[in-house]
């Protein structure tokens, strides 16, 4: 992960986040793989798998935040204005992940 901008004490802490969150998702995992070892309902299993996701979906939104903050931040000091940059920026990114 590319260090944001932030004080020192807003990046520790938004990397505590992320890791904290990667070992529940880890934990949430071996709990999967219990489950299927003792054979529980596949509905049961479907269920968690889906929290896992999710967890992985909010971790990434994590990492979007700090994509488009490191590239904002990026053009701003480059001269450009705030406006053009977002256009600028929101364009080709959501078209990334979201064609």
């Amino acid at each position: 992960m590319d260090k944001i901008d932030l004080n020192q004490q807003s990046y520790i802490d938004l990397k505590n986040n992320i890791i904290n969150r990667l070992n529940r998702i880890e934990g949430q995992i071996r709990g999967i793989k219990k489950m299927v070892e003792q054979d529980k309902e596949c509905t049961k299993i479907l269920e968690q798998m889906s929290s896992v996701r999710a967890s992985i979906d909010s971790v990434g939104l994590l990492f979007v935040g700090c994509s488009l903050h490191n590239q904002i931040e990026e053009k701003i000091k480059s001269g450009l204005s705030k406006e053009v940059v977002i256009t600028e920026t929101m364009k080709p990114f959501l078209k990334r992940f979201f064609e």
